[in-house]
């Protein structure tokens, strides 16, 4: 078994990793062989291998004839006929045009179910009123202007998107409140309503992180144009604004509740360059205890700090397996 050629390029996948291909020649087992190189560790790390998706580039004809004898094989993509892996990296525009179309997958089916409220949970939220608090309303303000004005015994609870839903265990309370100041209620809120099932909060809110941000471009205007191409800016990081560190920027946005989890790569235009910007909602870490182990209780400001709590928490699993093997 020889090597034949190797190609290593400049780009890295989505997961920030180096990869490269290698060309053997004479192998008669390839699933031998991957089995082997699986086991293969540089230090640290293990070697991870697979079959190349794109044949080289050097007798497209042959292939395209080899590959259309072979039967196809329902969940494996096999090589594309007319399309090195060189191809592939470049994304050049003399590669075939229906590539794409030979590898698309059929979107999934739209999970749906139905559910039927109880009668008794109805008619407990029926006495609720919901209110549409203006945007640049503070929740905690409001709730202290609440009891200032003697509603002590109303308690607010936050819907999502700008709705927060008031309740009280005080009997006449609410209707007291329904015929209080309007003034008062103008001023912070834009719409005072029963509550009925169809009122429901459509949006949340989710922090976004930007990588790659031109130093130029680094101004509270820059991530709230960003926040507003997605849906409606809340507010900007405090640390951002402060210009402490100018690896990542952090800006609350308000989106639909039916909206993918964002992460994208935009391209801003500023004078005669373009400049590739990475957008990415981050993940929402809570705080639970799973056999001993603490999680963080905050919003993990990048993957990197997921993946380190996942690490962590594998190995906390992994440790009481090793011990026992070798007292085995």
């Amino acid at each position: 078994m020889l090597v034949g050629d190797i190609f290593i390029p400049s780009k890295k996948t989505k997961l920030g990793y180096n990869f490269g291909f290698v060309r053997y020649r004479s192998v008669t087992n390839v699933d031998v062989l991957l089995n082997k190189l699986q086991d293969i560790w540089l230090g640290t790390y293990k070697l991870r291998v697979n079959v190349s998706r794109f044949g080289r580039d050097t007798n497209k004809t042959e292939d395209h004839q080899r590959n259309a004898k072979k039967p196809k094989r329902l969940g494996v993509t096999g090589n594309v006929p007319g399309r090195s892996f060189r191809d592939a990296l470049t994304s050049r525009e003399d590669s075939t045009e229906d590539v794409s179309q030979l590898n698309q997958l059929p979107l999934p089916p739209k999970r749906s179910l139905v559910f039927e409220a109880s009668v008794d949970r109805l008619g407990f939220l029926r006495s609720f009123l919901v209110e549409h608090l203006k945007e640049d309303v503070d929740l905690i303000a409001f709730k202290d202007s609440l009891v200032l004005q003697g509603f002590h015994g109303i308690t607010v609870c936050p819907m999502g998107g700008n709705m927060v839903l008031l309740s009280s265990k005080v009997e006449g309370l609410m209707s007291s409140f329904l015929g209080f100041d309007k003034g008062w209620r103008d001023t912070w809120c834009n719409k005072l309503e029963s509550w009925v099932p169809a009122v429901f909060s459509s949006q949340s809110e989710v922090w976004l992180t930007c990588w790659g941000i031109p130093l130029h471009c680094w101004s509270k205007e820059f991530f709230e144009k960003v926040a507003n191409s997605f849906g409606v800016c809340c507010s900007v990081d405090e640390n951002t604004l402060l210009e402490n560190n100018y690896v990542k920027g952090r800006v609350k946005v308000r989106i639909l509740v039916s909206v993918r989890q964002v992460d994208e790569v935009i391209d801003v235009t500023t004078g005669n360059d373009v400049f590739p910007v990475r957008v990415m909602e981050e993940l929402r870490v809570l705080s639970e205890t799973v056999d001993g182990f603490q999680k963080i209780n905050s919003n993990a400001s990048n993957v990197g700090d997921v993946s380190e709590i996942s690490s962590r928490f594998c190995a906390r699993l992994i440790r009481p397996l090793l011990f026992r093997r070798r007292r085995q």
